[in-house]
């Protein structure tokens, strides 16, 4: 089956390109052909405008801060397009969304997700992750993890009732956070069931395979994965390391470094890390992926219902901090958590087989 998934743009987001990949290598096991469907984000219009601005703001004598940004930003991610380019199958060319457009690869599915598609803070046209420009155009819908991103309804009045009417149009519904399951039912009058995040459905053996190359640490390490770090939280990883005698390492220095890891680097970070403090939805997933010790410091402003859904599934809630406070310091009975991470793999990976016969 040619099946089509809508998920955001493989940019600079380690998890979101993870996620991606993820789930294209489950449905290639299942026999699929699955294709990312690649979004315009910019249009030639838009590319032509940014360089009039450059030389309008250069006649009257101003400089702009980054003048070659778009090259820059270019530069900076080619390590994350490189891996994209290598791995995950995306449409030709970027598409809008548009029924002509989609119609053209004779997808005989679409799927949506996973990530917070379902966000309507991080996508402004809501509607078309509810596949409003494919509402006539009869093939098989699915929704799978997508994700709402918070337990609180962030849908205008008139998002609610488009997205209740187009929802409808779906075969299968599957959320990522046990919050979505709720808001499915309370604001779009949608059953929906709880499946991994796609990162999850990949043994920790299969994400050695592509960091295989890279050399291991020799010093035993404190992977730091910070989104959002602040001094406070600097001075919580450095006083950690120190109890716990580890070599700390950032993972999120892009402002020093002016480009990204590769996701190979990315990954063997995990793979050698002694212990992970991390803010990340997936820097999470990946520390019990990688059977890591961890805590994850909630990220309010990101969504906290993500980080307690996910760690309620495992019994690590306890792993979670709503401040710098260490509450348990207790050890990971890891025979325990990857027992249960099999069975729900099965579970994810049964909806997503009923759901495409």
């Amino acid at each position: 089956m040619k099946i089509g998934i809508l998920t955001h743009p493989l940019g600079h987001n380690y998890g979101g390109i993870l996620q991606n990949y993820a789930l294209q290598v489950v449905l290639k096991k299942m026999g699929h052909d699955p294709t990312t469907i690649r979004i315009g984000k910019y249009t030639i219009l838009n590319w032509l405008v940014s360089m009039i601005k450059i030389f309008i703001l250069k006649l009257i004598g101003r400089e702009l801060q980054y003048p070659l940004a778009p090259w820059v930003k270019l530069k900076k991610e080619k390590p994350l397009t490189d891996f994209v380019d290598r791995n995950v199958k995306c449409s030709t060319k970027k598409l809008w969304f548009e029924e002509k457009e989609v119609l053209k690869y004779n997808f005989d599915a679409l799927l949506v997700g996973s990530d917070q598609v379902w966000r309507p803070c991080y996508n402004l046209h809501i509607e078309d992750l509810f596949l409003n420009f494919a509402r006539n155009i009869e093939i098989r819908k699915i929704a799978y993890a997508a994700s709402f991103g918070t337990d609180e309804w962030e849908f205008s009045v008139d998002q609610t009732k488009l997205c209740k009417d187009l929802i409808k149009q779906f075969d299968a519904v599957s959320v990522r956070e046990d919050s979505g399951v709720k808001l499915c039912n309370s604001f779009l009058n949608q059953k929906a069931e709880v499946v991994l995040d796609p990162t999850l459905l990949l043994s920790k053996s299969e994400y050695e395979k592509i960091c295989k190359n890279v050399e291991k640490y020799s010093s035993p390490t404190l992977a730091v994965y910070i989104l959002d770090m602040t001094n406070e939280k600097m001075n919580f990883v450095e006083s950690f390391a120190k109890k716990k005698n580890l070599r700390v390492k950032l993972m999120n220095v892009v402002e020093i470094t002016h480009k990204y890891d590769t996701i190979e680097t990315w990954l063997s970070t995990f793979r050698d890390a002694e212990f992970v403090i991390t803010d990340s939805f997936h820097g999470t997933i990946f520390s019990i992926i990688f059977n890591k010790d961890f805590y994850s410091i909630c990220n309010l402003e990101r969504g906290a219902s993500r980080f307690e859904s996910l760690l309620s599934l495992f019994g690590l809630k306890s792993r979670l901090l709503y401040g710098l406070d260490l509450n348990n310091d207790c050890s990971i009975n890891w025979i325990e958590i990857n027992e249960k991470l099999e069975e729900l793999r099965d579970q994810s990976n049964l909806f997503l087989k009923n759901s495409l016969s």
